[in-house]
């Protein structure tokens, strides 16, 4: 006798494991296209210069920092194979974004229904905002995977709970803190619900509560350095306070890629939520409330936090976008009665995310450019001294000048192998304009400022009485590198 469930259910697992396969290759296809098009630049050539060192000096060094070691260390393992180029650091994080999607597709799947699931999916992948981080070589696509692991895994085990997805919540949230500090954001949002007693499941409770235990002894090796950091962002950082309300829109506006679908989804939510509160139903699942909090929590606490301490980034932000995407199909999904003009509506807005990405997001640093031409500069004219200002951008400047300096690190003093090769070719780093030595600058037949901060320090007030600026070449919005005979 022909087992029918046994079918059905075969049948399932394979039109779930195609789907996922879908999904995935779709996102490797949007990502790895343009991977090493933009140049490395911001904080990546920190990340990979870092990840060269040994295991036991990359905890030390970033332990000075406020970067936990996760993702360098395991940056550490794939260049000892893989080499530093572009595409080769670049393709971890694609591999993680793309990676993410799958635990997007799930949850909307075994939690709300598949067309939540799709619509979720699709949103994500065609995000601007998510290719972006997956075309950076940091921390935040592996940031954004174990969230949606730990949040999948939450869910789980309110559903039952079992040994397996207790293990998974456990690790994901452990490997959470030991790659960003807001990973302690994911973790408050779990104890939040359970502690609010949105759930009624005493097992679940004691199941959540256990695995934070667990995590938090996990983390206590680096709880010191966590405590010292976090007192030391009392003391103010480079982010900047937000600028009114309208912050909040802007933030959207990037998980949302141009200004009209981020009106369109936001009238969708308000929509949405304006029928929630005048329906009021009854049957407000554990689920939607899970999602909601995941988002609306940390966004607008973090939104008020950044008053006191700035922290109100769109990279600090990536862990609640997966919750966005998902939100918003729920209100996509909610906000019409009839199924296909809800199917309508669902196509409308992935259509219009499609239809506005951009799979080869500029990073706005056309550092590889301005080193070439700085390269073409110096080759054609002798005796020319460069300054790099600040010196703080030396990694970046010495990866696409001399790359084999940038590989050769020194686990004890992380910059002076690389102040040591470049002053060898008469280029020095500068963190203001009174660190110019005058007694090499006059000896000089020319003296080239790369500004990769756009603010020329008056330096043209030092080298006045010698030179005069002949030149300025603009990259983008920051960089300068201005010609001095």
């Amino acid at each position: 006798m022909v087992n029918t469930n046994y079918i059905l259910k075969k049948i399932n697992a394979l039109n779930s494991f195609y789907t996922l396969s879908f999904l995935f290759i779709l996102n490797i296809l949007l990502k790895i296209v343009f991977l090493d098009s933009q140049s490395i630049a911001n904080d990546e050539p920190f990340s990979i210069y870092i990840a060269q060192l040994d295991v036991p000096y990359i905890i030390h060094h970033l332990s000075l920092g406020n970067n936990p070691p996760l993702w360098e260390i395991i940056l550490h393992y794939w260049i000892k194979s893989f080499g530093i180029s572009a595409f080769s650091v670049r393709f971890l994080p694609m591999i993680f974004s793309s990676l993410t999607v799958i635990f997007i597709y799930k949850i909307g799947k075994e939690f709300f229904n598949n067309r939540i699931a799709w619509v979720s999916a699709l949103l994500f992948t065609f995000s601007d905002y998510q290719i972006y981080f997956s075309h950076e070589a940091r921390v935040y696509a592996l940031f954004a995977l174990l969230t949606s692991i730990s949040m999948y895994a939450f869910l789980k085990l309110y559903v039952k709970v079992k040994n397996k997805y207790f293990a998974i919540l456990v690790l994901s949230n452990a490997f959470l803190i030991y790659s960003h500090f807001f990973g302690f954001f994911v973790i408050g949002i779990q104890l939040f619900i359970i502690l609010f007693q949105f759930s009624k499941s005493n097992k679940f409770f004691k199941s959540v509560i256990i695995s934070q235990i667990i995590v938090f002894c996990l983390y206590l090796p680096y709880f010191p350095t966590f405590i010292e950091r976090l007192l030391c962002s009392n003391q103010g950082n480079w982010v900047k306070p937000p600028n009114g309300i309208t912050e909040i829109y802007n933030m959207l506006w990037k998980f949302s890629n141009t200004p009209v679908t981020t009106v369109i989804f936001i009238s969708i939510i308000i929509i949405s939520s304006v029928k929630f509160i005048i329906i009021r139903p009854k049957n407000n699942s554990f689920f939607c409330v899970t999602i909601i909090l995941w988002f609306w929590l940390p966004f607008i606490g973090i939104f008020a936090i950044s008053y006191l301490i700035p922290m109100f980034l769109d990279r600090y932000l990536i862990f609640l976008s997966i919750a966005y995407y998902i939100f918003l199909s729920l209100c996509i999904d909610y906000i019409l009665e009839k199924k296909y003009l809800k199917v309508l509506l669902a196509v409308v807005s992935v259509f219009g995310m499609a239809y506005t990405c951009v799979p080869n997001v500029d990073n706005k640093r056309n550092i590889k450019e301005a080193i070439t031409q700085l390269r073409y500069l110096k080759d054609h004219k002798k005796s020319t001294i460069i300054y790099v200002y600040p010196a703080l951008f030396s990694f970046n400047f010495e990866y696409y000048w001399d790359i084999n300096c940038f590989k050769d690190y020194n686990n004890n003093d992380i910059e002076i192998n690389i102040k040591q090769c470049l002053a060898a070719d008469d280029i020095y780093l500068i963190s203001s304009p009174n660190e110019i030595d005058t007694s090499i600058t006059n000896k000089a037949n020319k003296v080239v400022i790369f500004d990769a901060l756009g603010e020329n320090p008056y330096i043209d007030i030092l080298l006045s009485k010698k030179f005069k600026c002949h030149k300025t070449y603009k990259y983008w919005q920051i960089t300068n590198i201005i010609e001095y005979y």
